[in-house]
């Protein structure tokens, strides 16, 4: 009889324990998810600063690594005046060919062409958003899944007046969290773009929520040298957009007037009180992405352990 019971104990441990694997395995398979996505993300990162690398140890006439992708620096400097060319003339001309959606995918330029093999052009860090992703050029369907997209017709981040340089991201991917929590960002908060040419740091000055087929509330202002990050609002619903407007840290005080003219409109356009219940509701959202797996794990482990004391 002793023996029957002491059998009847381990089914039931072993059961118990073969569910909390599975339960376990279950919450877990996002996380793993995750980071293979943050480790693809960090190559892309890694390859990138290795042609950068590649770039300044030529230019300062240092012998490159084997690990460092080769750049041809004449191309580059090639690369550089046609991407400045196109700056001006894409004001001159008032990005005439941005007329849709659709003209944000076409990249503006194809790496390749200037013998760059690799798809990164350049990098964004956001300390606010504890986010770094790789570049790429026009927010084709595919480059959105590996990082942030520069929009096609919109400018190159290369500096300079009359620029607005557009980038696109999702509000997170296979796990990485891209623009997920955009909203944490605030007025002068830092951004920091790193392409093969230079680092560029621009400072938050404004937020604001539009339609998704406001194309002006994107264009280039006169006399500004800016980003503008761009995704979709609210977390999870999508049915606008989420702007973020900053300016290159030199140029700031030369439009605080334009901005507090800006920021009326922005009043007028979303009530207060409306926009913070979106951004609460995405806040609530988000962190229940983050710790509800986490909470389960740990119901799991205890019902199993309860269950192990129990027969006992």
């Amino acid at each position: 009889m002793g023996k029957d019971i002491d059998v009847r104990q381990k089914v039931i441990q072993t059961v118990m324990a073969v569910i909390f694997l599975c339960g376990l395995l279950i919450f877990l398979y996002p996380k793993a998810t995750e980071w293979y996505a943050a480790y693809k993300n960090q190559k892309a990162i890694t390859s990138f600063e290795e042609s950068k690398k590649s770039v300044k140890n030529v230019t300062e006439q240092q012998t490159p690594s084997v690990t460092q992708l080769p750049v041809d620096n004449k191309r580059l400097d090639e690369l550089q005046q046609d991407m400045l060319d196109y700056n001006e003339r894409l004001y001159r001309e008032g990005q005439k060919e941005l007329k849709d959606p659709f003209d944000f995918e076409e990249p503006s330029f194809v790496l390749k062409d200037y013998g760059i093999e690799q798809e990164v052009f350049a990098t964004i860090e956001i300390p606010a958003m504890e986010v770094k992703l790789p570049l790429y050029l026009g927010a084709t369907k595919e480059n959105m899944t590996k990082g942030g997209a520069i929009l096609g017709q919109t400018s190159m981040p290369l500096g300079g007046k009359n620029t607005n340089v557009v980038i696109a991201a999702h509000r997170g991917y296979r796990g990485i969290s891209m623009f997920r929590e955009i909203e944490k960002l605030k007025e002068g908060d830092l951004i920091e773009i790193t392409t093969l040419f230079d680092t560029l740091t621009y400072q938050v000055s404004r937020c604001k929520i539009i339609e998704p087929d406001q194309i002006n509330e994107i264009l280039i202002q006169p006399g500004e040298d800016m980003i503008t990050l761009l995704t979709c609002h609210p977390y999870t619903k999508n049915t606008h957009r989420y702007l973020v407007f900053a300016k290159r840290c030199e140029n700031i005080a030369k439009s605080e007037e334009t901005d507090k003219a800006e920021k009326g409109k922005e009043q007028q356009y979303i009530p207060e009180r409306a926009e913070d219940v979106e951004k609460e509701i995405s806040g609530h959202i988000i962190w229940m992405e983050k710790y509800i797996p986490l909470m389960g794990i740990i119901v799991i482990f205890l019902l199993i352990v309860g269950g192990i004391i129990v027969t006992r």
